[in-house]
Protein backbone atom coordinates (compact mmCIF):
# COMPACT_ATOMS: atom_id res chain seq x y z
CA UNK A 1 0.00 0.00 0.00
CA UNK A 2 0.93 3.68 -0.59
CA UNK A 3 0.90 5.37 2.56
CA UNK A 4 0.59 9.17 3.39
CA UNK A 5 1.06 10.39 7.18
CA UNK A 6 -0.54 13.70 8.09
CA UNK A 7 0.67 15.76 10.90
CA UNK A 8 0.01 19.23 11.94
CA UNK A 9 3.03 20.61 12.30
CA UNK A 10 6.26 20.15 12.93
CA UNK A 11 8.23 22.66 15.15
CA UNK A 12 8.76 21.21 18.70
CA UNK A 13 9.31 17.62 19.92
CA UNK A 14 5.93 17.33 22.25
CA UNK A 15 3.81 14.40 22.81
CA UNK A 16 2.12 14.57 19.52
CA UNK A 17 5.30 14.50 18.01
CA UNK A 18 6.82 11.62 19.47
CA UNK A 19 3.40 9.71 19.18
CA UNK A 20 4.47 11.09 15.22
CA UNK A 21 7.93 9.05 15.46
CA UNK A 22 6.61 6.09 16.67
CA UNK A 23 3.75 5.36 13.50
CA UNK A 24 6.85 6.27 11.05
CA UNK A 25 8.69 3.42 12.83
CA UNK A 26 6.06 1.25 11.99
CA UNK A 27 5.68 3.10 8.17
CA UNK A 28 9.25 4.03 7.67
CA UNK A 29 8.36 4.48 3.52
CA UNK A 30 5.34 6.48 4.44
CA UNK A 31 5.40 10.36 2.94
CA UNK A 32 4.88 13.01 5.69
CA UNK A 33 2.56 15.89 5.30
CA UNK A 34 2.84 18.74 7.71
CA UNK A 35 1.28 22.72 7.43
CA UNK A 36 5.16 23.92 8.62
CA UNK A 37 8.51 22.43 8.89
CA UNK A 38 10.47 24.59 11.62
CA UNK A 39 11.55 21.98 13.69
CA UNK A 40 14.93 22.19 14.85
CA UNK A 41 18.04 19.84 13.98
CA UNK A 42 18.21 18.51 17.03
CA UNK A 43 14.51 17.14 17.44
CA UNK A 44 14.01 16.22 13.80
CA UNK A 45 16.61 13.05 13.96
CA UNK A 46 13.80 11.20 13.82
CA UNK A 47 12.77 12.91 10.66
CA UNK A 48 16.09 11.82 8.52
CA UNK A 49 14.76 9.56 6.09
CA UNK A 50 11.17 10.61 5.70
CA UNK A 51 10.14 12.50 2.52
CA UNK A 52 8.54 15.46 4.11
CA UNK A 53 6.08 17.73 1.77
CA UNK A 54 4.73 20.73 3.56
CA UNK A 55 1.74 23.52 2.77
CA UNK A 56 2.27 27.16 0.92
CA UNK A 57 2.54 28.39 4.88
CA UNK A 58 6.20 27.68 4.70
CA UNK A 59 7.06 30.07 2.29
CA UNK A 60 4.99 32.83 3.69
CA UNK A 61 7.00 35.82 5.23
CA UNK A 62 8.48 35.21 8.85
CA UNK A 63 6.59 31.74 8.72
CA UNK A 64 9.69 30.45 10.64
CA UNK A 65 8.67 32.18 14.07
CA UNK A 66 5.12 33.27 13.34
CA UNK A 67 4.04 30.94 11.51
CA UNK A 68 0.29 30.51 13.95
CA UNK A 69 -0.39 34.01 12.41
CA UNK A 70 -1.52 32.64 9.21
CA UNK A 71 -4.24 30.85 11.06
CA UNK A 72 -6.81 31.51 8.85
CA UNK A 73 -5.07 29.64 5.92
CA UNK A 74 -4.65 26.18 7.70
CA UNK A 75 -8.33 24.74 6.64
CA UNK A 76 -7.10 25.63 2.90
CA UNK A 77 -3.73 24.21 2.70
CA UNK A 78 -4.72 20.74 4.41
CA UNK A 79 -7.84 20.64 1.70
CA UNK A 80 -4.44 21.56 -0.75
CA UNK A 81 -2.88 18.45 0.12
CA UNK A 82 -2.50 16.01 -2.74
CA UNK A 83 -3.46 12.48 -1.74
CA UNK A 84 -5.06 10.99 -4.33
CA UNK A 85 -2.36 8.17 -4.58
CA UNK A 86 -2.36 6.54 -1.38
CA UNK A 87 -4.55 4.08 0.30
CA UNK A 88 -3.93 4.86 3.51
CA UNK A 89 -4.02 8.10 5.12
CA UNK A 90 -3.08 8.07 9.15
CA UNK A 91 -3.47 11.83 10.79
CA UNK A 92 -1.53 12.36 13.97
CA UNK A 93 -4.09 15.31 14.53
CA UNK A 94 -5.00 17.74 17.09
CA UNK A 95 -6.39 20.51 14.97
CA UNK A 96 -5.96 20.88 11.32
CA UNK A 97 -4.33 17.28 10.07
CA UNK A 98 -8.11 15.47 10.15
CA UNK A 99 -9.47 17.62 7.80
CA UNK A 100 -7.90 16.41 4.65
CA UNK A 101 -10.24 15.25 1.14
CA UNK A 102 -10.45 11.91 0.41
CA UNK A 103 -11.92 9.70 -2.02
CA UNK A 104 -14.37 6.86 -1.55
CA UNK A 105 -11.95 3.99 -2.08
CA UNK A 106 -9.02 5.28 0.44
CA UNK A 107 -8.99 4.45 4.26
CA UNK A 108 -8.20 7.28 6.56
CA UNK A 109 -7.47 6.38 9.86
CA UNK A 110 -6.92 9.53 12.56
CA UNK A 111 -4.76 8.83 16.13
CA UNK A 112 -6.62 12.21 17.77
CA UNK A 113 -4.55 13.54 20.26
CA UNK A 114 -7.63 16.08 21.18
CA UNK A 115 -10.69 18.03 18.55
CA UNK A 116 -9.13 21.34 18.70
CA UNK A 117 -9.16 23.08 22.18
CA UNK A 118 -8.97 26.49 20.97
CA UNK A 119 -11.94 25.68 18.92
CA UNK A 120 -14.13 23.79 20.64
CA UNK A 121 -13.18 24.28 24.22
CA UNK A 122 -10.79 27.06 25.28
CA UNK A 123 -10.97 29.95 22.78
CA UNK A 124 -10.57 32.85 25.03
CA UNK A 125 -7.90 30.49 27.42
CA UNK A 126 -5.35 30.04 23.58
CA UNK A 127 -6.62 33.98 23.29
CA UNK A 128 -5.36 35.20 26.42
CA UNK A 129 -1.82 32.89 26.07
CA UNK A 130 -0.91 34.65 22.58
CA UNK A 131 -1.70 37.95 24.15
CA UNK A 132 -4.27 38.96 21.63
CA UNK A 133 -5.63 41.94 23.46
CA UNK A 134 -6.64 43.68 20.16
CA UNK A 135 -10.57 44.19 20.45
CA UNK A 136 -10.94 43.79 16.70
CA UNK A 137 -8.48 41.10 16.11
CA UNK A 138 -9.94 39.01 19.08
CA UNK A 139 -13.18 39.83 17.75
CA UNK A 140 -12.17 37.99 14.53
CA UNK A 141 -10.63 34.92 15.94
CA UNK A 142 -13.31 34.11 17.45
CA UNK A 143 -15.63 34.20 14.46
CA UNK A 144 -13.02 32.42 12.70
CA UNK A 145 -12.33 29.68 15.78
CA UNK A 146 -16.24 29.60 15.84
CA UNK A 147 -16.81 28.66 11.95
CA UNK A 148 -13.76 26.39 12.39
CA UNK A 149 -15.43 24.25 15.16
CA UNK A 150 -18.60 23.78 13.04
CA UNK A 151 -16.29 23.01 9.47
CA UNK A 152 -14.75 20.62 11.96
CA UNK A 153 -17.03 19.11 13.02
CA UNK A 154 -18.78 18.36 9.62
CA UNK A 155 -15.12 17.55 7.65
CA UNK A 156 -15.23 14.17 10.02
CA UNK A 157 -17.28 12.74 7.63
CA UNK A 158 -13.79 11.91 5.97
CA UNK A 159 -12.70 10.15 8.64
CA UNK A 160 -13.08 6.33 8.94
CA UNK A 161 -11.54 5.42 12.32
CA UNK A 162 -10.64 7.45 15.17
CA UNK A 163 -8.23 6.29 18.01
CA UNK A 164 -8.27 8.45 20.81
CA UNK A 165 -5.06 8.92 23.42
CA UNK A 166 -7.33 8.23 26.61
CA UNK A 167 -10.50 7.49 27.61
CA UNK A 168 -10.91 11.32 28.55
CA UNK A 169 -10.20 12.29 24.99
CA UNK A 170 -12.57 9.05 23.49
CA UNK A 171 -15.23 10.84 25.57
CA UNK A 172 -14.33 14.22 24.22
CA UNK A 173 -14.39 13.19 20.66
CA UNK A 174 -18.14 11.23 21.36
CA UNK A 175 -19.83 14.59 22.67
CA UNK A 176 -17.90 17.27 20.19
CA UNK A 177 -18.10 14.47 16.94
CA UNK A 178 -20.57 11.79 17.77
CA UNK A 179 -18.04 9.41 16.65
CA UNK A 180 -16.99 6.17 18.41
CA UNK A 181 -12.97 5.66 18.82
CA UNK A 182 -10.80 3.20 20.36
CA UNK A 183 -8.14 4.22 23.01
CA UNK A 184 -4.65 3.47 22.42
CA UNK A 185 -1.90 5.75 24.68
CA UNK A 186 0.71 7.29 23.11
CA UNK A 187 4.19 5.60 23.66
CA UNK A 188 7.62 6.30 25.66
CA UNK A 189 10.26 4.92 25.35
CA UNK A 190 11.15 3.72 28.91
CA UNK A 191 14.73 2.27 27.84
CA UNK A 192 15.59 6.22 27.25
CA UNK A 193 14.82 7.07 30.70
CA UNK A 194 17.67 7.19 33.57
CA UNK A 195 15.93 5.18 35.98
CA UNK A 196 17.41 6.45 40.17
CA UNK A 197 15.89 4.87 43.22
CA UNK A 198 17.88 7.42 45.21
CA UNK A 199 16.33 10.62 44.87
CA UNK A 200 17.38 14.22 45.79
CA UNK A 201 15.65 16.62 48.19
CA UNK A 202 13.49 18.83 45.32
CA UNK A 203 10.40 18.65 43.22
CA UNK A 204 10.33 19.05 39.57
CA UNK A 205 7.47 20.86 37.05
CA UNK A 206 8.23 20.95 33.61
CA UNK A 207 5.80 22.11 30.53
CA UNK A 208 5.33 24.92 28.24
CA UNK A 209 4.77 28.50 30.09
CA UNK A 210 1.41 29.20 29.86
CA UNK A 211 -1.61 29.86 31.88
CA UNK A 212 -3.80 26.48 31.55
CA UNK A 213 -0.90 24.47 32.54
CA UNK A 214 -1.11 26.37 36.20
CA UNK A 215 2.46 26.54 36.80
CA UNK A 216 1.53 29.75 38.93
CA UNK A 217 -0.64 27.64 41.06
CA UNK A 218 2.32 25.00 42.48
CA UNK A 219 4.87 28.25 42.41
CA UNK A 220 2.11 29.65 44.92
CA UNK A 221 1.91 26.73 46.86
CA UNK A 222 5.45 26.45 46.99
CA UNK A 223 5.74 29.89 48.35
CA UNK A 224 4.09 29.23 51.22
CA UNK A 225 5.80 26.28 51.48
CA UNK A 226 9.61 27.56 51.96
CA UNK A 227 11.01 24.02 53.35
CA UNK A 228 10.69 22.80 49.90
CA UNK A 229 12.52 23.24 46.92
CA UNK A 230 10.83 23.35 43.35
CA UNK A 231 12.72 23.42 39.86
CA UNK A 232 10.49 24.40 36.75
CA UNK A 233 11.86 23.40 33.33
CA UNK A 234 10.19 24.95 30.08
CA UNK A 235 9.79 28.64 28.58
CA UNK A 236 6.94 30.00 27.23
CA UNK A 237 4.90 33.66 27.87
CA UNK A 238 4.64 33.87 31.23
CA UNK A 239 8.25 32.81 31.88
CA UNK A 240 8.70 36.28 33.30
CA UNK A 241 5.68 36.22 35.16
CA UNK A 242 6.51 33.42 37.00
CA UNK A 243 10.14 34.97 37.70
CA UNK A 244 8.63 37.35 39.49
CA UNK A 245 6.30 35.68 41.64
CA UNK A 246 8.37 32.56 42.68
CA UNK A 247 10.27 33.10 46.20
CA UNK A 248 14.05 31.78 46.86
CA UNK A 249 12.95 28.29 47.05
CA UNK A 250 11.94 28.20 43.60
CA UNK A 251 14.28 28.05 40.66
CA UNK A 252 12.52 28.24 36.73
CA UNK A 253 15.49 26.94 34.32
CA UNK A 254 13.74 27.98 31.20
CA UNK A 255 13.99 25.21 28.03
CA UNK A 256 16.22 22.65 29.34
CA UNK A 257 17.79 19.96 26.59
CA UNK A 258 16.67 16.35 26.13
CA UNK A 259 19.14 15.02 28.21
CA UNK A 260 19.13 17.70 30.65
CA UNK A 261 15.79 17.16 31.54
CA UNK A 262 15.98 13.46 32.11
CA UNK A 263 18.79 14.14 34.89
CA UNK A 264 15.87 16.11 36.53
CA UNK A 265 13.40 13.74 36.18
CA UNK A 266 15.66 10.93 37.54
CA UNK A 267 16.75 12.88 40.34
CA UNK A 268 13.21 14.31 42.11
CA UNK A 269 11.79 13.23 45.00
CA UNK A 270 8.57 13.73 43.38
CA UNK A 271 7.15 15.54 39.97
CA UNK A 272 3.89 17.97 40.49
CA UNK A 273 1.08 18.54 37.65
CA UNK A 274 -1.21 20.48 37.63
CA UNK A 275 -2.85 20.77 34.40
CA UNK A 276 -6.08 19.09 33.07
CA UNK A 277 -4.38 17.29 29.72
CA UNK A 278 -5.08 15.25 26.70
CA UNK A 279 -3.19 12.84 28.20
CA UNK A 280 0.58 14.35 29.65
CA UNK A 281 3.15 12.05 28.65
CA UNK A 282 5.96 14.19 31.11
CA UNK A 283 4.08 12.31 34.38
CA UNK A 284 4.80 9.04 32.72
CA UNK A 285 8.22 9.83 31.75
CA UNK A 286 8.60 10.51 35.54
CA UNK A 287 7.20 7.14 36.54
CA UNK A 288 10.05 6.00 33.66
CA UNK A 289 12.25 7.13 35.56
CA UNK A 290 11.48 5.81 39.09
CA UNK A 291 9.89 9.29 40.04
CA UNK A 292 6.40 9.31 41.91
CA UNK A 293 3.51 11.78 40.40
CA UNK A 294 1.50 14.18 42.35
CA UNK A 295 -0.90 15.25 39.60
CA UNK A 296 -4.74 16.36 39.22
CA UNK A 297 -7.33 13.58 38.85
CA UNK A 298 -8.61 14.44 36.34
CA UNK A 299 -8.14 14.42 32.28
CA UNK A 300 -4.96 11.76 31.22
CA UNK A 301 -3.35 11.73 34.50
CA UNK A 302 -6.85 10.06 36.62
CA UNK A 303 -5.54 7.23 33.97
CA UNK A 304 -2.34 7.29 34.50
CA UNK A 305 -0.96 7.07 37.79
CA UNK A 306 -2.13 4.21 39.48
CA UNK A 307 -3.25 4.91 43.08
CA UNK A 308 -5.87 2.38 43.77
CA UNK A 309 -3.17 -0.27 45.92
CA UNK A 310 -1.43 1.39 48.56
CA UNK A 311 1.32 -1.63 47.91
CA UNK A 312 1.64 -0.08 43.89
CA UNK A 313 0.78 3.65 44.65
CA UNK A 314 2.81 5.76 42.57
CA UNK A 315 1.57 8.53 43.34
CA UNK A 316 -0.36 11.07 44.78
CA UNK A 317 -3.98 12.47 43.01
CA UNK A 318 -5.74 15.49 44.45
CA UNK A 319 -9.46 16.85 43.03
CA UNK A 320 -9.00 20.65 42.12
CA UNK A 321 -6.62 23.38 40.82
CA UNK A 322 -6.37 25.17 43.36
CA UNK A 323 -3.15 26.47 45.73
CA UNK A 324 -4.96 24.66 48.56
CA UNK A 325 -5.07 21.29 46.95
CA UNK A 326 -1.77 21.16 45.74
CA UNK A 327 -0.56 22.12 49.29
CA UNK A 328 -2.62 19.46 50.74
CA UNK A 329 -1.28 17.11 48.58
CA UNK A 330 2.22 17.37 48.66
CA UNK A 331 2.05 17.06 52.46
CA UNK A 332 -0.08 13.96 52.05
CA UNK A 333 2.94 12.98 49.45
CA UNK A 334 5.53 13.67 52.00
CA UNK A 335 3.58 11.53 54.56
CA UNK A 336 3.80 8.49 52.73
CA UNK A 337 6.53 9.28 50.81
CA UNK A 338 8.18 5.53 51.62
CA UNK A 339 5.38 3.92 50.09
CA UNK A 340 6.11 5.32 46.46
CA UNK A 341 8.35 2.73 45.43
CA UNK A 342 10.66 3.52 42.65
CA UNK A 343 10.70 -0.08 41.30
CA UNK A 344 6.55 0.03 40.95
CA UNK A 345 6.73 3.21 39.41
CA UNK A 346 8.62 2.06 36.30
CA UNK A 347 6.52 -1.01 36.40
CA UNK A 348 3.54 1.16 35.81
CA UNK A 349 5.00 3.33 32.95
CA UNK A 350 5.61 0.03 31.26
CA UNK A 351 1.69 0.33 29.93
CA UNK A 352 2.79 2.70 28.22
CA UNK A 353 6.03 1.37 26.22
CA UNK A 354 7.05 2.17 22.36
CA UNK A 355 6.04 -1.48 22.19
CA UNK A 356 2.62 -1.51 23.45
CA UNK A 357 2.04 1.07 21.51
CA UNK A 358 3.07 -0.30 18.36
CA UNK A 359 1.72 -3.29 18.79
CA UNK A 360 -1.70 -2.11 19.26
CA UNK A 361 -1.63 0.75 16.44
CA UNK A 362 -0.41 -1.75 13.65
CA UNK A 363 -3.07 -4.40 14.80
CA UNK A 364 -5.69 -1.99 14.75
CA UNK A 365 -4.68 -0.64 11.03
CA UNK A 366 -4.63 -4.15 9.76
CA UNK A 367 -7.41 -5.02 11.08
CA UNK A 368 -9.49 -2.04 9.97
CA UNK A 369 -7.50 -2.41 6.32
CA UNK A 370 -8.15 -5.58 6.00
CA UNK A 371 -11.89 -4.90 6.77
CA UNK A 372 -12.46 -2.06 4.29
CA UNK A 373 -10.66 -3.67 0.91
Amino acid sequence: MKIAVVHDWLEKKAGAEKVLEEILKIYPKADLFVIVDHMNKEDRKFLSNIKIKTSLVQFFPFSKNHFRKYLFFFPLVVKLFNLKKYDLIISSSHSFAKNINKSSNQIHICYCHTPSRYAHLMTNDYLDNYKINNFIIRFLLKIFLFAFSRYDINQNKNVDFFISNSKFIKQRIKNIYNKNSNVIYPPINIKKYKFKSKKQKYFLTSSRLVPYKKIDLMIKAFNEMPELKLIVCGDGPEFSYYKKIAKKNITLKGWVTDSKLKDYLANANGFIFAALEDFGIIPVEALASGTPVIALNAGGTKETIFTKSINNSCGVLFKKQTKKNIIESIKHFNRRRNLFKSHNCQLRSKKFSSENFKKKLLKFINLKVQNYF
